[in-house]
C-alpha cells in the first residue's frame, strides 16, 4: 500500500513540474537503446532550467528510473542530454516508456523495448543448434529478440537467402558456462548477418535504378565511393558503371564474397571513368587502381614512347569497349605495342605529332619554340571561340583532353590540382623526383606528382602551412598568381602600362594585385565582361587553356 502511495506522488509531481504544457512549444526527443544502456536527449523550442526524465512500465505505474539535467541553449535551440542510464540485464522483456518534461516543457512520451540477457541466451542458444535447412525460421522466430532487420532478407530469391542462411549456421554462436559472452556473441551475429545482406542484395539485384541506390546507401561492405565513383555521380555519368555491375554474374561465385564485389566495383567505375572522362583523368584512374592492385598495367612498350604518343595510347584505350576490367591489361599492352616503331629510329608510330619539347629549362631564360600542333576539333567550343585555339593547341599535345564524347566542357570549373596538372604540362615542370608536404596530396594520388613538381619550381604555395587545398576550385585570382610567378622565373620582359585596368580591381585581393595588373598589361589574362575581373570567380576549363597558351606564347614558347 505504501509502495503504490509513493508511486502515485512521483507520478503526480513530474505531471505538475508539466504544468505549463500547454503554451510550451513542442520536444523533439531523441531515446537509444544500448542493450542494457538507455541514452536520452533532445531540444525543446523554449527555455526552462531544469528538465526531467522517467522510465516506467508499460502502464506507466511504475517508476524504474528517475533523473534531471539542465537544459542548455545552443543558438536558437533549447538541448538537453541526460545521464547515461541502466537496466538491470533480468528486467522483464517487454516495452517500456520514457517520459521526459519540465516546467513549461510539454510532456512527451517514447516506447522502448528492452529485451534481457535470458532471452537472448536463449535465442542465441536455439540459432546456434539449428540445421541450415531450419536457419530461415530461426531467423524469422527470434528476429525481434536478437534485434535483427530481417526485412531485405527475406526479399531475396532462395538462392541468396541459402548462401546467407549457410554463414550464419557456420558461426560459434555458444553461450560461455558463465553467461559472460552473451552480448559479444549477439553482436557477432548482428554484424555477420547485416554485411552479408547488405552485400546479397547488391549482387542480386538486376534493376539499374535500384542498384544505384544500393550503393549509395552501402555501409557494410567499404566500397570506395569517395574518389571515381564520386566523380561520375557529380558529373552524373554513373550509367556505364552501374550497368557493367548489374551485368556482373555473382551466382557463378560461391558463396558471398565481399573482396570480390570491392574488385568488380572498383572495376565497373574504373570502366566509367574510361568512358566519360579525358585521357587525363583515364591515365590518373588507371596508377589509382594499379595501387589499390586491381590490375597491372604491363609497360615495357609505353615506356618507350614519346609524350604525345602515350597520351594517344589513352585516348585509344578509352575507345574500347571493355565488358569486364580485367581486360584492361591485355587491351592497354596490344594497343602500347602498335605505336612502337616496325625498324630503328624514334617516333611514335602515327600517334600524332611529338609534344612535350622544354619551354622553361633549369635556366629560366632558356625558352625553344616547340613543333605546329596538330589541332583537334570538340563540338561545344561555338560559345567559347575565343579559347578555341589554345584549347586545340593543348588538346594536340596532350595536356587537356574532352571528356570522352567528342566535347570540352569549356565552362566546367576546375579545382586547384586540375589547374597544377595543366600547368606543370603546358610548361614541361614534371620532376618525378619532388616532393611536397601537404596533409591533403597524398603521395599515391595522382594530383601528388604535379603539385609536387610545381611546388619546387615555386609556382605554388598552400591554402595554407599544412595543406594544398586538394579538391577546392581555384579562383580567378589565385589563378594570376600561378601564372605571375611562371611569367616571373621565364624572365619575361613586363609591359611598359602596368596600371589598374579594371572597375572591380579594388576587390581584387592584395596577394594578387601586382599579379593581376602584371598579366593585364602584356595581354596575358583578360576580364570577364564589363570591364571586370571578377577575382573571386571560379576558373573554368576554357579559361585555364587561355591564360596558358597566352603566356606561352609571351615568353616564346610557340613559335
Amino acid at each position: 500500500m505504501i509502495k503504490k502511495l509513493i508511486t502515485a506522488i512521483l507520478c503526480a509531481a513530474f505531471i505538475l513540474t508539466a504544468s505549463g504544457a500547454a503554451f510550451a512549444q513542442s520536444m523533439q526527443l531523441n531515446v537509444e537503446m544500448n542493450v542494457f544502456t538507455v541514452k536520452v536527449s533532445g531540444t525543446v523550442g523554449t527555455y526552462a532550467k531544469r528538465i526531467s526524465v522517467q522510465m516506467l512500465n508499460k502502464e506507466k505505474t511504475i517508476p524504474m528510473y528517475t533523473g534531471e539535467t539542465d537544459v542548455v541553449q545552443n543558438g536558437t535551440e533549447y538541448t538537453f542530454q541526460f545521464d547515461d542510464f541502466n537496466i538491470s540485464e533480468n528486467t522483464l522483456t517487454c516495452e517500456y516508456i520514457i517520459r521526459v518534461g519540465g516546467k513549461n516543457i510539454p510532456i512527451t512520451e517514447q516506447s522502448v523495448n528492452f529485451i534481457n540477457k535470458n532471452d537472448r541466451r536463449n535465442a542465441l542458444t536455439a540459432l546456434n543448434i539449428t540445421e541450415i535447412d531450419k536457419i530461415k525460421e530461426a531467423l524469422t522466430v527470434n528476429s525481434a529478440t536478437l534485434e535483427l532487420n530481417i526485412t531485405q532478407y527475406l526479399s531475396l530469391n532462395p538462392e541468396w537467402q541459402g548462401r546467407i542462411d549457410e554463414i550464419i549456421a557456420g558461426l560459434d554462436l555458444s553461450i560461455n558456462a558463465q553467461e559472460t559472452n552473451v552480448i559479444e556473441k549477439q553482436q557477432l551475429l548482428q554484424a555477420v548477418f547485416n554485411e552479408n545482406v547488405e552485400a546479397a542484395n547488391i549482387c542480386a539485384q538486376t534493376d539499374a535504378a535500384k542498384l544505384a541506390g544500393l550503393l549509395d546507401n552501402s555501409i557494410k561492405l567499404a566500397l570506395d565511393k569517395e574518389t571515381y565513383y564520386k566523380e561520375l555521380k557529380q558529373a552524373n555519368s554513373l550509367n556505364t558503371a552501374i550497368s557493367k555491375f548489374v551485368s556482373y554474374n555473382f551466382e557463378e561465385v560461391n558463396g558471398i564474397n565481399k573482396e570480390l564485389i570491392n574488385k568488380v566495383f572498383d572495376g565497373c567505375v574504373l570502366i566509367g571513368v574510361l568512358d566519360r572522362f579525358d585521357w587525363g583523368k583515364a591515365e590518373e584512374a588507371l596508377k589509382y587502381y594499379e595501387s589499390k592492385s586491381l590490375l597491372s598495367l604491363n609497360y615495357s612498350s609505353f615506356n618507350k614512347l614519346d609524350s604525345s604518343t602515350k597520351a594517344t595510347v589513352y585516348k585509344e584505350l578509352k575507345k574500347v569497349n571493355f565488358d569486364d576490367y580485367a581486360q584492361i591489361p591485355a587491351a592497354f599492352k596490344r594497343i602500347s605495342d602498335s605505336y612502337l616503331p616496325s625498324s630503328g629510329g624514334s617516333g611514335g608510330g602515327g600517334g600524332g605529332s611529338n609534344g612535350g619539347s622544354t619551354v622553361i629549362s633549369g635556366n629560366p631564360q632558356d625558352t625553344v619554340s616547340t613543333p605546329a600542333p596538330q589541332h583537334q576539333s570538340f563540338s561545344d567550343l561555338a560559345g567559347a571561340s575565343w579559347a578555341k585555339e589554345s584549347v586545340d593547341y593543348f588538346s594536340s599535345k596532350g595536356v587537356i583532353n574532352g571528356k570522352g564524347d567528342g566535347r570540352f566542357y569549356p565552362n566546367d570549373s576546375v579545382t586547384r590540382e586540375e589547374f597544377v596538372k595543366i600547368i606543370v604540362l603546358a610548361f614541361d615542370l614534371l620532376d618525378e623526383s619532388a616532393n611536397a608536404e601537404f596533409n591533403d596530396a597524398g603521395k599515391t594520388e595522382w594530383y601528388y606528382p604535379y603539385i609536387a613538381s610545381a611546388k619546387k619550381a615555386g609556382i605554388i604555395a598552400g591554402i595554407n602551412e599544412s595543406e594544398f587545398g586538394v579538391g577546392e576550385i581555384i579562383i580567378r585570382q589565385d589563378m594570376a598568381v600561378i601564372m605571375s610567378r611562371i611569367f616571373s622565373m621565364a624572365g619575361a620582359a613586363e609591359a611598359a602600362n602596368n596600371s589598374e585596368q579594371f572597375n572591380d580591381f579594388g576587390s581584387v585581393e592584395d596577394y594578387a594585385k601586382e599579379s593581376v595588373k602584371k598579366l593585364s598589361a602584356a595581354g596575358i589574362i583578360g576580364g570577364t565582361g564589363n570591364g571586370n575581373f571578377s577575382p573571386n570567380e571560379n576558373v573554368t576549363r576554357a579559361q585555364s587553356a587561355k591564360i596558358a597558351y597566352e603566356l606561352l606564347k609571351y615568353i616564346g614558347g610557340i613559335a
